[in-house]
């Protein structure tokens, strides 16, 4: 739906601009008189990007405190905003009420709990903030909170395992590239600046020798620079909703292992949330749409808007999945058995937690790999550092003997 930035007037007077969603400006109109704003002003926005300010990012730690507390008071059965004035009070200070105080600003001046996340897309993922939007509209607030603790959780564990395993070998990497570099700007030419003062024959092998290094330092630039470059045009373009950002997914996708791991985490997130709406009660041709919002990956999504395109033409949702080039046969399949017993929901429930297990399974896969990968790797540069330092200098050495 279209975005709209609105400029109104309360009840008391008061002048303020708010953010809503609506399908045409007279059903806005409609809205806010509904909710007792006199409207001064409607801007539509292109694209939500350009109606969102991203705000300070907190921290992975601090958005699962928040929302599992904000889950267990939810549960008890408090309203969002009590549960949001007790997690006030329990947090007395730090990132977390910093976090509840602008949440519980942003409600009061007239934005949902869902626009006050967006005001902080950069801490709340694609996935956090559409299950919100969801609850939200099947007014079961507690239920997402409380699945979203349990995924939150999940993720930080393999985010930690993951960070476990490569801390080692990055840090052996950095150390030897700083030797490298100290090797270079220190004590080579010091070595250059005394040998120099010897024989010929031996200058000359050291300039032979500087060649090397020089050789392997401008080889070694090009290489971060081309590393460096790619690793920012893949960040702009991931940031891009362009047909070139769909390529780059779809590329993506084709890496072995890594591009496995990415699909198992998009389905996933695309099962969690098919899960929680159909189980609510949404129909299939509903729930796509909304459920396809929580995809970060434009070919996945891309998919996911034409099964719904076939499913309301009036093909099998398990036919529509099968002719789908990027999602699984499996789920097809598995689909095809939920529409024969009548129970879709619960199909979603089955692979969701199938794709959780393969998702663990790939990752630990994954982190073995990259583990004696990246070992390698520092012995290749252990190796050409041998190489291009050391054999010079003793070479250099034997010649002075002899």
């Amino acid at each position: 739906m279209p975005i709209y930035i609105c400029k109104v007037v309360d009840n008391s007077g008061k002048t303020k601009e708010i953010t809503k969603e609506a399908q045409s400006q007279d059903a806005l109109i409609l809205e806010l008189t509904q909710l007792k704003y006199s409207p001064i002003k409607i801007h539509e926005v292109k694209s939500r990007e350009e109606s969102v300010k991203t705000g300070k990012r907190f921290s992975r730690a601090a958005i699962i405190e928040f929302t599992e507390t904000l889950s267990l008071l939810l549960t008890s059965g408090l309203s969002l905003k009590d549960a949001l004035e007790v997690v006030r009070t329990i947090f007395a200070k730090g990132p977390v009420n910093k976090l509840t105080n602008t949440l519980i600003e942003k409600i009061k001046k007239g934005d949902s709990f869902y626009q006050a996340l967006e005001k902080y897309n950069t801490s709340f993922p694609p996935l956090y903030r559409g299950l919100v939007k969801i609850g939200q509209k099947i007014g079961s607030l507690e239920n997402i909170f409380e699945r979203l603790s349990g995924y939150l959780r999940q993720s930080k564990q393999i985010q930690d395992k993951l960070m476990s395993a490569l801390s080692n070998p990055l840090l052996t990497i950095g150390f030897a590239v700083l030797c490298v570099v100290g090797m270079a700007i220190f004590i080579f030419p010091r070595i250059k600046s005394i040998f120099e003062q010897l024989q010929a024959d031996v200058s000359s092998q050291i300039q032979s020798s500087m060649a090397m290094v020089n050789a392997f330092f401008v080889f070694g630039s090009i290489f971060l620079i081309t590393v460096i470059s790619f690793v920012i045009a893949v960040y702009f373009i991931r940031r891009s909703e362009g047909s070139l950002r769909k390529q780059l997914d779809k590329f993506l996708l084709k890496i072995p292992i890594i591009g496995k791991v990415i699909y198992l985490q998009e389905s996933l997130n695309f099962l969690f949330a098919m899960e929680t709406l159909t189980g609510s009660g949404f129909a299939v041709e509903d729930a796509l749409p909304e459920a396809g919002k929580v995809l970060g990956n434009m070919a996945l999504a891309s998919g996911v808007d034409a099964i719904r395109k076939r499913v309301i033409k009036g093909e099998h949702l398990s036919n529509a999945f099968l002719k789908d080039p990027y999602f699984e046969d499996r789920i097809g399949r598995w689909m095809s058995i939920g529409e024969r017993s009548g129970k879709v929901e619960k199909v979603f429930e089955q692979l969701r937690r199938y794709y959780q297990e393969e998702l663990d399974k790939w990752s630990t896969r994954f982190m073995g790999i990259v583990e004696p990968a990246l070992t390698i790797f520092v012995g290749v540069i252990v190796m050409v550092f041998i190489l291009v330092f050391f054999v010079p200098i003793f070479s250099i050495y034997q010649a002075i003997q002899y």
